[in-house]
């Protein structure tokens, strides 16, 4: 019943009895068919900083969990309204961003603000069809991809099968290092995609979220609340010495509470320190203080997704022909 609800409503704007909004500034749609958890963050984060030495690069986050009901643009007096995930780009690219549900809206609000904006990147937009997408950018995660997913509630996938052949570029995330001929037959599996790419994730090394920084004796808690934790999981567990870990819902809105019981399950278990997600660090630094209190240090491992400098060069010039044609179109 979903997945016709779903076909219906695609159809309707494909045969244009819905309408979409062309933004007056080329727009590239970075989305996902599942649920969450391919990397859309760390991958708009890629993306902004690759591009914003060419282009004066804006940023739109989807503005899950903002806390206004109106679009919000990112600045020190406003992160206390931001969902985790538009801090994070906004602190890593230092690029315009404004988080809203009313996406047109945002946009319009952006470009007010910063005219000198040329290129948007929109963090998760492939399912919000009333903003027309020039460039959409499909991730999926390597190891699970959309084609051998299900619909929920059977599955992760948010949106139908047949919506992915709507674009172009498909980028397999969390992709182990693979040879050409793997990538040819990954390649061959899915024809309808103009460009497909191959990103892998990195993890650097941890930094200290706290001013105090514990005993430094190796032993940590590992914490975090996003969509596929085990990629985190597995690599601080082979890199530290982990004790306990906790897990989390995705988007985790940690409370007092939450902050008061990882405290006492450190005391109890001997450990001072605290290893997260740059995503979960964004929100336990609210709560800096009461971890400085109690001795119990936080550090954070970033993530980065990058392409290989072959997939990077198909990109740009992928790219750059898209917009290059967009611009005579205006013209």
């Amino acid at each position: 019943m979903l997945g016709f609800a779903l076909w219906v409503r695609h159809k309707l704007y494909d045969l244009g009895v819905l309408s979409s909004w062309v933004p007056p500034v080329p727009l590239i749609g970075i989305g996902n068919l599942e649920l969450g958890g391919t990397g859309k963050t760390p991958f708009t984060i890629y993306l902004a900083n690759l591009l914003k030495n060419k282009y004066s690069v804006g940023v739109l986050n989807h503005g899950y969990r903002l806390k206004s009901s109106e679009p919000i643009i990112a600045s020190p007096e406003t992160t206390h309204l931001l969902n985790e995930e538009a801090i994070l780009i906004w602190e890593r690219t230092g690029a315009p961003l404004v988080a809203g549900r009313a996406r047109r809206q945002a946009i319009e609000l952006l470009l007010s603000k910063y005219p000198y904006i040329n290129l948007l990147i929109a963090d998760d937009i492939l399912q919000h069809r009333k903003i027309n997408t020039h460039i959409p950018i499909l991730l999926t995660r390597f190891d699970k991809p959309y084609y051998k997913n299900r619909l929920i509630p059977f599955g992760t996938l948010r949106d139908i099968k047949s919506r992915a052949k709507a674009f172009p570029v498909l980028v397999y995330t969390y992709s182990p290092p693979i040879d050409e001929k793997e990538r040819d037959r990954v390649r061959n599996i899915t024809p309808w995609h103009n460009l497909v790419l191959f990103a892998h994730a990195s993890y650097g090394p941890p930094y200290p979220v706290t001013e105090n920084f514990g005993k430094s004796d190796g032993r940590f808690l590992a914490v975090c609340g996003i969509a596929n934790p085990s990629a985190f999981l597995s690599f601080t567990e082979k890199k530290f010495q982990i004790v306990k870990s906790i897990r989390f819902r995705d988007h985790k809105e940690y409370a007092p509470t939450d902050i008061k019981n990882i405290i006492s399950l450190c005391k109890k278990n001997n450990i001072d320190s605290i290893i997260t997600t740059e995503k979960d660090a964004v929100k336990l630094k609210r709560f800096k203080d009461e971890f400085e209190s109690s001795g119990v240090s936080v550090f954070a491992i970033p993530l980065t997704l990058n392409l290989n400098q072959d997939d990077e060069q198909q990109l740009l010039t992928y790219l750059s022909e898209k917009l290059e044609a967009y611009g005579q179109e205006r013209s």
